[in-house]
């Protein structure tokens, strides 16, 4: 006989209030198992943070009941947070063999070795403690999506990753509609389902419906046809160059995590790829003619560095822009990142080149789920109760009221942390574990709000001046200086404030005693407050003072 009784409980540690860093951890009986471990990218400004991912510690405390951790894709929302918990614990790590083998490149530059890796596809079924395992296909914006589902002795959990149902994909098949009406008709006590386009009507795109459009753009144009997209859309990749093909034009590909990700699933073999000479390198771009390339590229999110956002400024070692040029942004814009990409648009204009965004064209797809799909996932599984995942709580919020109406299921809206227990039949938020989110800069790990931070947005916001003073380390008397340098500090007026706010910095430890102005801490204290209260007073400004004072 069972003396503790059996419960289930659902703790999502990240992407429940936000966009990214989606991390879900499952604890049945006293075993934990972890889907997906994503990071998100910093809001702007960003304040020199590289990345955001979960915050661990909870995890870590708990870290020996740990079976596995399950990977859905290789989006860096839902695997980028993986090497930072991988330095700390020792735990098999599942899923597709192209997910598997991005997060192998990520681990090497992070010197993590010896991960116990079990490559799984669509089909196959895994036992971790008492989750039990079965992959379904569906389609994505990346190869080798995949759902899972995961029985335990409270009953059967659908997690779905993020998905669409593409009735016409290319490169892949349809989505396993018929294992998701199976799983439906023997049972399903919840769904814990990507909520992102909940609110968005109808049903995505096509994958094919959009590469028909851009090989019309590719067929119409005049001279170079030059796409942008994201670096893991890789079927997209795939297609644009059957595309290229049919036109008689040759691909090269920009962008070091482009070529990377291409090279890695063509060598497994997961793309569809025209036979013929297509690809060319990028130092044999000057061979062709412009009316016989078709260029693929990063920067679709305006990155500094990136291959489009080079080319928009001029600063591309390779192409240079020319007015024949057709550039096409196929890609969506990530919450954010508005400002950046118009102001790239802008500086395509000024190049005089034609451009094609989503907004007059159709040359993006999401792959997200829209309305109608979802509440066809629903009516095939038919979940007593439905969890929303992955989007803040508004679309969260909607997809809950989408199963009350289309499968009747019982809506249970979460936040981050909060521990959602099922047992005999019920459900419940019985607490609460630590969550949050932790800053990535280079190697260091902090908390988003730490003291670090916080100093970062106040120099942001207020600007900083160093004041330089030497002093007689024997009478105490200035020998020189003050001196203010600044960075980041503008005030009406220009060098003159400076120069009078040295001189009221100066008066001020004029009127210190002698005694006082042997002690270098009191007279770095005074001339910074004093620095400080004249910008204050004066400019209605507040800067960081740092004060360095050298005795001679």
């Amino acid at each position: 006989m069972n003396e503790k009784p059996d419960y289930l409980r659902v703790i999502p540690l990240g992407g429940l209030n936000q966009f990214g860093m989606n991390c879900c951890v499952l604890e049945c009986n006293d075993a934990l198992l972890m889907l997906d471990c994503g990071l998100s990218f910093p809001e702007t400004p960003n304040f020199g943070i590289d990345y955001i991912i979960p915050d661990f510690s909870w995890l870590l405390e708990n870290v020996e009941r740990l079976e596995a951790i399950v990977l859905t894709h290789g989006h860096e929302d839902h695997i980028g947070g993986l090497p930072y918990l991988l330095e700390e614990v020792d735990v098999p790590v599942v899923g597709g063999r192209l997910t598997l083998e991005m997060i192998k490149r990520k681990l090497l530059e992070h010197d993590v070795e010896d991960v116990a890796y079990f490559d799984v596809q669509p089909g196959d079924t895994m036992t971790f403690g008492p989750f039990k395992l079965e992959f379904i296909h569906v389609n994505h914006s990346i190869p080798n999506a995949m759902s899972v589902k995961i029985d335990t002795p409270q009953g059967r959990l659908i997690f779905t990753g993020d998905w669409k149902l593409d009735q016409t994909p290319f490169g892949e098949p349809v989505m396993d509609l018929a294992t998701f009406a199976r799983l439906g008709d023997e049972g399903v006590l919840a769904l814990l389902g990507d909520s992102t386009n909940v609110d968005v009507p109808g049903v995505s795109a096509s994958e094919t419906d959009v590469l028909e459009t851009l090989t019309r753009i590719l067929g119409d144009a005049q001279g170079r046809v030059i796409v942008a997209l994201f670096s893991s859309n890789l079927h997209r990749v795939a297609g644009l160059m059957h595309a290229a093909e049919q036109s008689g034009r040759r691909v090269c590909l920009l962008g070091r995590s482009l070529e990377r990700n291409f090279q890695l699933a063509s060598e497994l073999g997961m793309l569809d790829l025209p036979t013929g000479p297509v690809l060319i390198a990028p130092d044999e771009i000057a061979r062709f003619e412009d009316r016989d390339l078709l260029i693929l590229c990063t920067g679709s999110q305006a990155e500094p560095r990136s291959s489009l956002t080079r080319m928009a400024h001029g600063e591309h070692n390779l192409i240079r822009l020319k007015s024949e040029d057709t550039v096409v942004l196929s890609a969506r814009v990530i919450p954010g990142n508005d400002v950046a990409i118009y102001r790239m648009l802008d500086a395509l204009a000024r190049k005089g080149v034609k451009v094609i965004t989503k907004s007059n064209a159709s040359v993006h797809a999401s792959g997200h789920a829209h309305r109608e799909e979802l509440k066809l996932l629903l009516n095939l599984t038919k979940p007593r109760y439905v969890v929303p995942m992955h989007g803040d709580f508004r679309v969260r919020r909607q997809h809950g009221e989408l199963g009350k109406r289309v499968s009747k299921s019982i809506p249970l809206v979460i936040d981050d942390g909060d521990v959602l227990e099922f047992r005999d039949n019920t459900a419940h938020v019985i607490g609460k574990v630590r969550s949050g989110r932790v800053a990535v800069d280079g190697k260091a790990l902090g908390d988003i709000d730490d003291v670090q931070i916080r100093d970062r947005m106040k120099l942001a916001a207020t600007g900083i001046v160093v004041a330089f003073l030497v002093l007689d380390g024997q009478s105490g008397a200035i020998t020189d200086g003050p001196r203010l340098l600044h960075h980041g500090l503008s005030v009406e007026g220009g060098d003159k404030w400076f120069a009078q706010a040295a001189e009221y910095a100066r008066q001020e430890i004029e009127e210190m005693s002698v005694d006082a102005r042997q002690d270098t801490a009191e007279v770095q204290e005074t001339l910074r407050t004093a620095v400080r209260r004249y910008f204050r007073k004066n400019a209605d400004k507040k800067p960081v003072v740092i004060p360095i004072v050298h005795e001679l």
